[in-house]
């Protein structure tokens, strides 16, 4: 251990104990957490049990929300004098900045329409500045982010030190760190495509960047897609749809993805390569609707600390009547078929037991979670985007 640049104290050679966080160290970061959660308790705003990002303070009949990310804040609550009010109170304490009327917020623009009673999330500037920096802003578009006649695969990688030093020359992490925050954001519908092309991290070959190149081409075709939420007073409810492919991957481990449509438009989406190897599809589709589920507990868990305690079954949606079956049955009831799966993919069945979570049959064209889960062609492409709630401006 060495002391600071340019700090001297004593002699050269001694370690020095840090009496205040600063700016860069692993621990930073906490220290700000617990600073500014000591302050807003302070305040009586109180951190959610499921997640411990968002804030709330419930007074008299009116309530006060607060998401943080880091140093960036959204306020919301039913009372406007009450947000006035608070965040004159957190000025005290903190230094901070008023920016008005929400617009953008980590690189997303915001849009609210309160005639048609509408809010978009867009990542569109961002989208051109991913262009620009990959030389792409004057590309021929793709109709879809995958070919679906391409099988990405190890195969595919450098097998020798010359292959590996020219593809070295290709700034593909960037491009898939630079994707990935469009997924995370905004653009649901490059999950698996981005998580297909995340396995090639460590030795992608020239099929993988030029498949990752495709995904930009899709992107200059579809920069004005936006997330559409509708009037939240609309019947549409909560929608949950989850499914899983075994053949998109060329190891075999299938792929679940699921999402959660309100108010017109997904709110939390996945796509993520199964642990383990299934052996069946009724196997592959039941582990898909246990990682649904967990998800769903969570968002049940979520809404009952926002608004109230939901005393109803959350309901999700799947294509495999097999998994359904599988999934209401009593333990042991197909034993001989399903002794081999880990007792912790029975988690789906506990819930279901305790009346927090229901399965029901979808036509796997309804299956808005299909996009998630494997390639498609441009005709089954577009009707699940729009699915999805993603609109083009």
């Amino acid at each position: 251990m060495e002391q600071a640049p340019h700090y001297t104290n004593g002699n050269p050679k001694d370690v020095i104990q840090l009496q205040r966080t600063i700016y860069g160290l692993k621990q930073s970061s906490r220290k700000w957490y617990e600073k500014l959660t000591k302050e807003l308790r302070n305040l009586d705003i109180h951190p959610l049990h499921s997640d411990y990002a968002v804030y709330h303070l419930i007074k008299d009949k009116d309530i006060l929300l607060m998401a943080i990310h880091v140093d960036n804040s959204t306020i919301t609550g039913s009372s406007p004098f009450l947000i006035n009010d608070i965040q004159e109170e957190i000025g005290r304490i903190f230094k901070i900045t008023l920016l008005g009327p929400i617009s953008w917020l980590l690189r997303m623009e915001v849009t609210r329409d309160r005639e048609s009673r509408t809010l978009t999330l867009s990542q569109k500037t961002y989208i051109d500045s991913l262009l620009q920096k990959f030389n792409m802003e004057k590309c021929k578009p793709a109709s879809t982010p995958l070919d679906p006649s391409i099988q990405l695969s190890r195969d595919q990688c450098p097998t020798t030190s010359e292959e590996t030093a020219e593809m070295k020359k290709f700034p593909y992490r960037k491009l898939i760190g630079g994707l990935i925050w469009l997924t995370t954001g905004s653009r649901p519908d490059l999950a698996f495509a981005v998580g297909s092309l995340s396995r090639f991290l460590g030795n992608p070959g020239m099929t993988h960047w030029k498949t990752g190149k495709r995904v930009l081409q899709y992107l200059k075709g579809s920069r004005d897609y936006r997330l559409t939420y509708n009037d939240p007073n609309s019947t549409s409810g909560l929608q949950i749809y989850t499914d899983a492919d075994r053949m998109s991957l060329d190891n075999r481990k299938a792929v679940s993805g699921y999402t959660f449509i309100l108010n017109g438009a997904a709110i939390s989406w996945s796509s993520k390569q199964q642990e383990i190897v299934s052996l069946s599809t009724t196997e592959a589709e039941y582990i898909a609707l246990t990682y649904t589920a967990k998800e769903a507990i969570w968002f049940r868990n979520f809404l009952s600390e926002l608004i109230s305690p939901i005393a109803f079954p959350l309901n999700i949606y799947n294509d495999n009547q097999s998994a359904i079956s599988l999934a209401h049955a009593e333990l042991g009831q197909f034993h001989a078929r399903t002794k081999h799966i880990d007792i912790r993919y029975h988690f789906i069945h506990e819930k279901i037991k305790d009346g927090m979570i229901e399965v029901t049959y979808c036509p796997t064209n309804e299956i808005t979670a299909d996009i998630l889960t494997k390639p498609l062609s441009s005709h089954k492409f577009k009707p699940l985007i729009r699915a999805l709630g993603l609109i083009s401006a």
